[in-house]
């Protein structure tokens, strides 16, 4: 979780803003329409992470391995978000939460 804490900041203003500019750009949250798989919600996702409020789990693995790392969310924020992203997923897949069946079928066939 350490290597995730430099991020709370971030987290935080974007839970605080509301702004919602990378809902409107972001490719998985325009399929699945769930604020959750937003970059705004992925930053909410990691702020309740890193204050004890929300464990991570398969849910959560399933959220943040939605993002396609296209980088969009950094055109529309001030914040490099997809740093925060990468960051996560790293972090789940280092703490050996299972990941999504549809992610590791793309990532075993490259």
């Amino acid at each position: 979780m350490k290597r995730l804490e430099r991020f709370e900041d971030w987290a935080r203003a974007c839970m605080h803003v509301r702004c919602g500019f990378c809902r409107e750009i972001c490719p998985a949250y325009s399929q699945l329409k769930l604020d959750s798989y937003s970059a705004k919600g992925k930053m909410t996702i990691l702020y309740h992470m890193l204050k004890g409020s929300l464990q991570p789990d398969e849910v959560v693995a399933e959220r943040i391995f939605a993002c396609t790392s296209c980088g969009l969310c950094d055109v529309a924020c001030g914040y490099n978000i997809s740093e925060a992203i990468h960051e996560m997923k790293t972090f789940l897949y280092d703490q050996a939460i299972p990941l999504p069946e549809g992610y590791m079928k793309i990532s075993t066939k490259t």
